[in-house]
């Protein structure tokens, strides 16, 4: 998991690029990210960037890189290629409203595989801590595991339920997605957020 964390970062810290995105607040999201895995590099291009608010209060940006660029939000949740979603936080996050969050839409979606998905819920539930204003994590989804990229450089183990992870990707990009605006630009479909450069 070391080589996927240290591939990000340094892809995010990169020097921008002709079609990165700069958001408000100048958020800039790279065009491409490498991922190393087993088999050697993959890179991923950036797909959307989409906003989360929670009432009127902006919470986060969230970037969706791809190996082939898509606006159909099932086909890339039952793809089996890699994919990485990228949260760059626009305010203080805590702990518990990190959790609360999930835990309501991973209970609103996992039907009949709640009982079976739930201990690989509480693994990743068990990684989360405060996040600070304009701090990044990663999430990879790779063909047999999940992957949480924290920026602090902590080394998690990986999720390895496939089935986990179509489920976080269906709460952002499915067709019954919890936020439609969110949605909307991780599909690549709100052009007025950002700007490239």
């Amino acid at each position: 998991m070391k080589s996927i964390l240290i591939v990000l970062l340094l892809s995010l810290l990169s020097s921008v690029s002709l079609a990165d995105l700069n958001c408000p607040t100048n958020i800039i999201f790279e065009e491409f990210v490498d991922v190393k895995t087993n088999a050697g590099f993959t890179e991923l291009s950036l797909n959307g960037v989409g906003l989360k608010k929670i009432f009127l209060f902006k919470v986060f940006y969230g970037a969706l890189y791809l190996q082939k660029n898509s606006s159909n939000g099932d086909s890339i949740v039952n793809s089996k290629e890699i994919k990485v979603f990228t949260v760059h936080a626009l305010r203080n996050i805590s702990k518990k409203q990190l959790v609360d969050e999930w835990t309501d839409e991973f209970e609103r979606l996992c039907a009949e595989d709640c009982k079976k998905l739930q201990p690989f819920h509480d693994q990743l539930m068990s990684y989360a801590r405060d996040v600070n204003k304009n701090e990044r994590f990663s999430l990879a989804f790779l063909p047999n595991r999940l992957e949480f990229i924290p920026t602090g450089g902590e080394d998690f183990p990986p999720i390895k339920s496939v089935a986990y992870g179509k489920l976080m990707l269906k709460a952002a990009v499915g067709s019954d997605a919890g936020d439609d605006k969110l949605k909307k630009g991780l599909l690549g479909q709100d052009s007025k957020l950002c700007k490239e450069i």
